[in-house]
């Protein structure tokens, strides 16, 4: 029986679109004003974030001993980010694709508001309820009190340059304890994005290269043209995820070398596996239902696509 999906399409282009001829126009979105109209809700965002630091700090106790008794500044920097890093983040309230223009309007967040009201919305339902209740009764939005930072993934598939569809691999990871957000699940990669604050523009191109370098450690030169698929909203969560689809010229063993020995956020993942185009239709129903939604629908539209061949 196919499962549900725990996404849903908000954009969604006639077939995929080149990264580089995807012109991302930016706006004014409307702001953040949770604590101001429902301080009770916000306590609670405020309540689980620092919860959330306590545990994040805990999973990372043995690297911040070993940090400190080295009186190593720069790992512990490092850890510190990762661990507590509350860096401003833009919001996105409304996504619009007309032809190759991508039309979006943000706002500034937080990684603080990001982890106590989309994060907390997974696993507490009741939140997520009273949260989605309360924008639609005071903007007629439900998602209006989410952070909601733009954020993107992207399924990556490792093949040589004949482009024979015979020899794609496609590496998902399985996310460790350390993370905030799905812990333990498969996924794909990718993150939040940063809006360029000197231009007021996004390049989404540069923002995922950033993310395999640092994730999988794969070069530039091996990262072939990105496609745009489209943006999900998670239904968990409620948060907007821009989905992408990049070739990358390398092996399964070459890509693992490279998370092994050139990634510095390997971190974040316990273990690849890879799958073959034939064997990710079983991988997915098999574990759609507990993976992280907006993997799940970066497999979804690359089976649908088989890249961008559709």
């Amino acid at each position: 029986m196919p499962q549900e999906k725990t996404w849903e399409m908000i954009v969604a282009p006639k077939k995929p679109i080149p990264l580089d001829s995807l012109e991302v126009i930016v706006a004014e979105g409307e702001p953040l004003n949770i604590g101001y109209k429902r301080p009770d809700l916000y306590r609670e965002a405020l309540d689980f974030w620092n919860k959330t630091l306590v545990e994040n700090t805990l999973s990372r106790s043995s690297e911040l001993s070993d940090a400190l008794n080295k009186r190593d500044s720069e790992r512990l920097a490092r850890l510190t980010k990762q661990i507590a890093g509350n860096n401003p983040k833009f919001r996105m309230t409304r996504a619009t694709l007309n032809g190759n223009k991508l039309y979006l309007a943000l706002n500034s967040t937080s990684y603080e508001d990001f982890v106590g009201t989309n994060v907390q919305a997974i696993t507490n339902q009741d939140f997520r309820t009273r949260m989605m209740q309360a924008g639609l009764g005071d903007y007629g939005d439900v998602n209006h009190y989410f952070a909601n930072p733009i954020a993107a993934c992207a399924i990556i598939y490792g093949q040589d340059k004949s482009n024979r569809e015979s020899e794609i691999c496609v590496p998902i990871s399985m996310r460790s304890n350390k993370v905030v957000i799905y812990p333990n699940v498969p996924h794909v990669f990718g993150g939040l994005v940063d809006l360029d604050e000197k231009t007021n523009k996004i390049n989404l191109g540069h923002h995922i290269r950033t993310e395999l370098r640092e994730e999988i450690g794969i070069e530039d030169e091996r990262i072939g043209g990105a496609l745009f698929y489209g943006i999900v909203r998670q239904k968990p969560s409620r948060h907007t995820e821009v989905i992408l689809g990049i070739p990358v010229f390398a092996s399964s063993e070459e890509i693992k070398e490279c998370w092994k020995n050139n990634a510095s956020g390997k971190y974040e993942s316990r273990n690849l596996t890879f799958y073959t185009i034939s064997e990710l239709p079983g991988f997915l129903e098999q574990n759609m239902s507990t993976m992280a939604p907006p993997g799940a629908a970066a497999i979804s539209l690359f089976l649908e696509n088989i890249g961008g061949k559709r």
